[in-house]
């Protein structure tokens, strides 16, 4: 049974008017137009839905006044859904989850689910943390709308639009010697032992730099989480690499800068 809303839309308008004449007056459609979908309306049907009389116009049958009722009634939900569309589209509103980068969580899916909540009141947001492998099969998979990572390899399927750049940094305790530098260049941090992050990509990242710069490297340990690194830091003079800068309200007894090549 295969009819559309344009035909039942004709139908409804000559029922109500009683011509096709001015049914296509009030539509505007042409007349030859309306009695196509009437006649086709019929063969879908099965039915005569009018009563033809040459000087007095159409005559519903009994058939057409029970088609006519349904037909309103169809009209009258697709205009309903229409509207409850076009409001969805206008605001924002249900669930929307979000994977983030285990490294970038504590940065920032604070800030995000506050903003997030506070432009739109209707939408709840859930913001999970992963890795860069766990975060693309989850968003292959449908089960998160948008993974917010860095410049990785990504799978065909997936596009990658950057929203900001985040140099790598350098900290270190506040009695380290470097701790008293505006600046600190690469080579300067040569002989230095360091701890970075257990992400591979930052590891990738910590260990380019110094084969860029035929530079060798001796590592304290891998850590998981920032304030393992402070900790560090205080027991054995050394660096911490970070990327990006950590935001937190918590005093830290460090000093940091971005490593200049």
């Amino acid at each position: 049974m295969k009819f559309s809303l344009r035909q039942i839309e004709y139908f409804v308008a000559t029922a109500e008017t009683g011509s096709i004449v001015q049914a296509s007056r009030q539509i505007p459609i042409s007349q030859p137009a309306i009695s196509a979908a009437i006649a086709h309306l019929e063969s879908v049907f099965g039915v005569s839905l009018f009563i033809r009389h040459h000087a007095q116009g159409l005559a519903l049958t009994p058939e057409g006044r029970v088609v006519l009722e349904e037909a309103r009634t169809l009209l009258l939900q697709a205009q309903e859904l229409g509207s409850s569309l076009n409001g969805m589209l206008g605001r924002v509103q249900g669930e929307v989850t979000v994977g983030c980068m285990t490294t970038l969580f504590p940065l920032l899916a604070p800030d995000l689910i506050q903003r997030f909540s506070a432009t739109y009141p209707e939408a709840r947001l859930h913001v999970i943390a992963g890795h860069h492998e766990e975060l693309s099969e989850k968003l292959r998979g449908g089960e998160i709308s948008v993974m917010i990572s860095y410049n990785m390899t990504m799978p065909p399927a997936i596009s990658f639009q950057p929203l900001s750049a985040l140099p790598p940094y350098v900290f270190t305790s506040s009695d380290h010697p470097f701790a008293r530098k505006k600046r600190v260049h690469l080579r300067d941090l040569a002989d230095e032992p360091f701890c970075c992050s257990t992400c591979l990509f930052h590891a990738i990242i910590f260990f380019s730099f110094f084969q860029v710069q035929a530079l060798r490297r001796g590592l304290l340990g891998i850590i998981r989480a920032w304030m393992s690194s402070v900790a560090l830091l205080h027991a054995v003079s050394g660096l911490a690499w970070v990327m990006p800068a950590p935001a937190t309200s918590t005093p830290l007894t460090t000093s940091h800068w971005p490593i200049w090549r």
